[in-house]
């Protein structure tokens, strides 16, 4: 079975190829319909990108609204624990006095939370000097093991520049 496209069959209908204006006008028609089809994929590959923008601006913004909201939260029952605390110490006295409550946790969180933050700091600081000390002592172990000596007993045993011969 032998399958025939249209200008084959058009030739042997009427025995002549077709007319060279025919065949400008088609070669015309398939470059317009090619130029459309690459529009529409620029197009949506445009619209692709601009829906990932906004999906991300969108989740940025809830993010930030949720942040706000977690943070708002914290605060207030941060608040209401002092506050709660004061009054607890405030009631300890006879006749209750609330005002000596709320100056006891306000000093003791004035000087509690830069306290605490400062030994916090310190101790995330020194795990981290640790874990670095740590990481380069094995890299030391591992050149003598490789090379029989390390960085540090290779820059020792060196030439400061001044001391180098230069001649």
């Amino acid at each position: 079975m032998q399958v025939h496209s249209p200008s084959t069959a058009r030739e042997q209908d009427d025995g002549a190829t077709p007319p060279p204006a025919e065949s400008l006008r088609d070669a015309g028609r398939h470059v317009a319909e090619l130029k459309a089809y690459f529009q529409h994929y620029l197009e949506t590959k445009s619209d692709s990108v601009k829906l990932s923008f906004k999906k991300f601006v969108v989740t940025m913004v809830f993010s930030l609204v949720g942040l706000l909201i977690a943070g708002a939260m914290l605060a207030t029952a941060g608040a209401l624990l002092m506050i709660g605390l004061a009054s607890m110490i405030g009631s300890w006295f006879s006749p209750p006095k609330p005002w000596v409550g709320e100056l006891i946790v306000g000093v003791i969180v004035l000087i509690g939370a830069p306290t605490a933050t400062w030994f916090v700091l310190r101790r995330v600081t020194g795990l981290c000097c640790q874990t670095t000390r740590a990481r380069y002592e094995r890299k030391y172990a591992q050149q003598r093991l490789r090379y029989g000596r390390d960085v540090p007993q290779a820059a020792a045993t060196a030439p400061s520049e001044g001391e180098a011969d230069h001649g």
